[in-house]
């Protein structure tokens, strides 16, 4: 008894779905976000540091409203490089870097035009107008790298997995509480960093005395 070998046509395969790689420009912006994120986080607690080593005591609602706009500031641009390398979309970092092109061309007008001319920093009294369009290049390049073609092209095409349906609050709580954890290691550092009272002398120079 014979027996007689059909042979099929091959099917061809196809390339199991993976997730692409982001391009160049949008890692580079991703990295740039972190980067500031952490220099905002540090520069804020050093500045808190030199303000309570000068003795200075602002208002305590002033002082609030620094801690958290400063820890809004750092969440926001965090999450500005997140959402770009996901592929979620690049508004948010295009956003943060209009406001801080703002910000800085208002700080530096001010400190053309009259207030405060010049500041500390790092240990140097440098020209406040000087820093501020220095600082300008970062939201600059964030800018570029986040309209550029690539950006795009990633945002637009970038598939994100089904996911099973969550609540909305989850995401919302975490960015709460991230807010939260900043402004409170300023506020510990704020607190813990405050100078002794003024009218408190040295022993030392209180028994030289008589």
């Amino acid at each position: 008894m014979s027996t007689t070998a059909v042979a099929l046509p091959r099917l061809p395969r196809t390339p199991a779905a993976g997730r692409r790689r982001p391009p160049a420009a949008v890692l580079a912006a991703g990295a740039l976000c972190v980067v500031e994120a952490v220099a905002l986080l540090a520069l804020g607690l050093t500045s808190l540091d030199a303000l309570w080593g000068t003795g200075l005591r602002p208002p305590g609602v002033l002082v609030a409203g620094t801690l958290v706009g400063l820890a809004a500031w750092v969440v926001l641009v965090a999450a500005g490089g997140a959402c770009l390398v996901d592929g979620a979309g690049h508004r948010l970092l295009v956003g943060t870097a209009v406001g801080e092109l703002a910000v800085l061309a208002v700080l530096a007008v001010g400190g053309a035009s009259g207030g405060v001319h010049r500041v500390e920093l790092a240990g140097h009294v440098v020209a406040l107008s000087a820093v501020a369009v220095t600082a300008a290049v970062v939201p600059l390049v964030k800018l570029l790298l986040g309209t550029t073609p690539a950006a795009g092209t990633w945002t637009a095409t970038t598939r994100r997995p089904v996911r099973a349906p969550r609540p909305p609050l989850a995401h919302r709580r975490a960015r709460a509480l991230t807010l939260v954890a900043v402004a409170a290691v300023l506020t510990t550092v704020a607190l813990t960093g405050q100078p002794a009272p003024a009218g408190t002398a040295p022993t030392s120079s209180v028994d030289s005395a008589h």
